[in-house]
């Protein structure tokens, strides 16, 4: 499962960025036929029982990429998933809302983030533009609601503890602080996890990949960069076979 949301980062981050050198080259150019493949691919790990597939399936034809839109089978799919996984559930309210903006709706996130799942906190925190929402999913380790967390002490801290997005934008932070030895400091820290995480990781493969190319916390090496973003796409085109 947490493989397959790897997977559903990747893919979400690939079609919205163009520094994946077109998505590693090895993509069609045409934005339809990658989300074809990718729901195809989603559907075939649904069928097999997988939870984060069938979320994406859900997702995807809801939002009508890869297949014909159609919202009401959207909300079925997901109120059917929802009434064993709270993690679905907490997608299938998210979804709701943004269509009918229902407080009740807000009620039920509210319950789910209590009994700690943080994709309902991180939703909150779109919703209210809270930082607490964001930090309890972050602490649950939520890395897009580390993303939207703009306190420096609290990320510092959290990078710390070894929580390496955050320490990528602790060094941000710096680096528009013109302070470059210290977001060098925390770019090399940061470089260091990605590094070690890349074997389990596809996404930290990916964040390697623009370390290198970028020249953040090690020398730049756009042979280095290209090496680890072809381990990052070859093995998501493997996906399907595991």
């Amino acid at each position: 499962m947490k493989f397959f949301l790897v997977f559903i980062i990747v893919f979400n981050y690939c079609f919205s960025n163009e520094n994946l050198y077109d998505c590693g080259l090895k993509h069609l150019n045409e934005a339809e036929i990658k989300y074809k493949k990718a729901y195809d691919l989603a559907d075939d790990i649904c069928k097999s029982g997988d939870l984060m597939g069938c979320l994406l399936v859900a997702t995807m034809t809801g939002n009508g990429k890869g297949v014909i839109k159609d919202k009401e089978k959207s909300f079925e799919m997901l109120a059917d998933l929802c009434l064993n996984h709270n993690y679905a559930c907490s997608n299938y309210y998210s979804v709701l809302y943004q269509d009918k903006k229902d407080e009740k709706i807000v009620s039920n996130l509210k319950i789910l983030c209590d009994k700690n799942d943080s994709m309902a906190c991180h939703t909150l925190g779109k919703i209210y533009s809270d930082m607490d929402y964001f930090k309890k999913a972050c602490d649950l380790n939520f890395d897009e609601s580390c993303g939207e967390i703009t306190d420096i002490k609290y990320l510092i801290k959290k990078c710390n503890l070894s929580n390496h997005w955050t320490c990528e934008k602790v060094g941000d932070f710096f680096l528009e602080k013109n302070n470059t030895s210290k977001s060098e400091l925390y770019y090399e820290k940061a470089f260091l996890f990605f590094k070690k995480e890349c074997e389990s990781d596809l996404f930290a493969c990916k964040e390697l990949s623009n370390f290198y190319k970028d020249g953040k916390g090690v020398e730049k090496d756009i042979k280095k960069s290209k090496f680890y973003l072809e381990k990052y796409i070859n093995n998501i085109l493997n996906i399907k076979e595991k």
